[in-house]
Formats: structure tokens, sequence, C-alpha cells
């Protein structure tokens, strides 16, 4: 339903994402983000998520991390999903949701500091 979100990264011309996500994040802490991937690779990806839970992949995410992921009902348990010599958790529905969302934080960090006072690692 397109009132549930902030934007739709395929209506939005590239250069103006990050500032526009920066100030729903400035003014109400959060912005709900179109990626602009179709049902099968969100499919997918919930498919992979499931496959890495069922592998015991999944750990309890850290205390100094967990407020910042969507607040204490958040992310509960998260997984490091690319490792030095461990590849095979990026399938392809993950793959593709991991760059569109790498895409989003490159548009977002120039305006961290300017408009929320902090820097991105």
């Amino acid at each position: 339903e397109a009132s549930a979100r902030d934007l739709a990264l395929a209506e939005i011309d590239p250069w103006d994402v990050g500032e526009i996500i920066v100030g729903h994040l400035a003014s109400k802490g959060f912005c709900v983000i179109d990626i602009g991937l179709d049902g099968d690779y969100l499919g997918k990806a919930a498919k992979e998520a499931d496959e890495i839970d069922a592998a015991g992949r999944l750990r309890r995410t850290p205390d100094l991390i967990a407020e910042g992921l969507l607040g204490a009902a958040g992310s509960a348990r998260i997984a490091q999903l690319s490792q030095e010599g461990d590849d095979d958790l990026l399938g392809e529905g993950l793959r593709r949701v991991d760059e569109a969302l790498s895409t989003v934080a490159a548009h977002v960090e120039p305006h961290l500091q300017e408009a929320l006072g902090f820097e991105s690692r």
C-alpha cells in the first residue's frame, strides 16, 4: 500500500534520496522505504533468512546495538551475511536486498553529520 511508505526509490531522483530519508529520520526517527524489489526477490530473501535460522546462524543482537535496530521489538537476532571464506549465506534474494540497502546507505551517509549529528562507520 502506497500510504504505508515514506518513499519509493524508483520514484525519487537518486540525488535527493539521502536528504529525504534523513529528513524523516530527524523528524520521526524512522523512514519506510520501498527499495523496489519485486515479490520474487523478497520471497527468496525471506526463504534464505529462514534457512540461515534453521542452520543456527542467527545470534542474539548485542545489547549495545539492539536499540538502534528498530528498538526493543526490532531485530532480536542477527547474522553476519558475509564472512571471509563463507559467501554461501548470501543467496540471490538476500544479495539483492543487501545491494539495495547498501545503495540507500551510500545516499544517506553524507547527510548524517549535519542533520543528525553523527557519522556512520
